[in-house]
């Protein structure tokens, strides 16, 4: 289950949704202690620690998953009444594990008086900067993540789960759901996120915001 919530909602919409939303934080953090586990369980054994590729921890035991590489995506609100997109890179830490960072580059919303759009692009210096926390892949198929946008008014954490598309053995997207958590303002919904070649990771062709004609502004 999805929703949007605001503070002008239906208070007892809010306290199920605010209990989804808790059940939800106590999974990710039992799945991140569990890696976390996993990891120091390593720890102080120099050898082992020498053999064993950071990625297996992150699920990446026996498989190869070509991941690494820059990406563009695209989230929309449960209601479809906002997006927001952008793109993002994956590389590997110093440790040799895989990151994500990731900048948000625009937010659409629908006017539910004109019911039109209201496109914003952010400049490149105002861009959301944003992390995960964590990375795992589960059976060659699924890939979890946990991550933090930095450059909101206050510090926003989210999750997100999707099905990973491989075509002629290779990775060329993902699908799923998002959630995240927001002292003001929680959001969650679809997520849909695509490798995409170098040249075109500073300008992505963002063609799912053509809305046609329903535009009632740009920004």
């Amino acid at each position: 289950m999805v929703k949007e919530i605001n503070n002008n909602g239906n208070g007892s919409s809010i306290a199920k949704i605010n209990i989804i939303g808790m059940i939800i934080v106590a999974m990710i953090s039992s799945f991140t202690t569990i890696i976390v586990k996993n990891v120091e369980s390593t720890e102080g054994n120099d050898t082992l620690n020498k053999t064993i590729d950071p990625t297996s921890l992150q699920g990446f035991r026996n498989i190869k998953l070509d991941i690494e590489g820059k990406w563009k995506y695209q989230c929309v609100g449960k209601r479809n009444q906002y997006k927001h997109g952008g793109h993002f890179y994956i590389r590997r830490d110093d440790k040799g594990a895989f990151i994500l960072k990731g900048e948000r580059m625009w937010v659409d919303t629908l006017n539910p008086e004109t019911n039109k759009w209201v496109k914003r692009d952010y400049s490149k210096d105002n861009y959301k900067n944003w992390n995960t926390t964590w990375i795992f892949v589960k059976d060659n198929s699924k890939f979890y993540f946990e991550y933090e946008v930095r450059d909101l008014e206050v510090l926003a954490r989210g999750y997100s789960s999707g099905d990973i598309r491989i075509e002629n053995n290779e990775v060329v997207s993902v699908s799923g759901e998002f959630f995240q958590f927001h002292p003001r303002r929680d959001l969650s919904g679809s997520i849909f996120y695509e490798k995409i070649p170098d040249l075109e990771y500073e300008h992505p062709n963002f063609t799912y915001r053509d809305y046609s004609s329903n535009i009632e502004s740009t920004r």
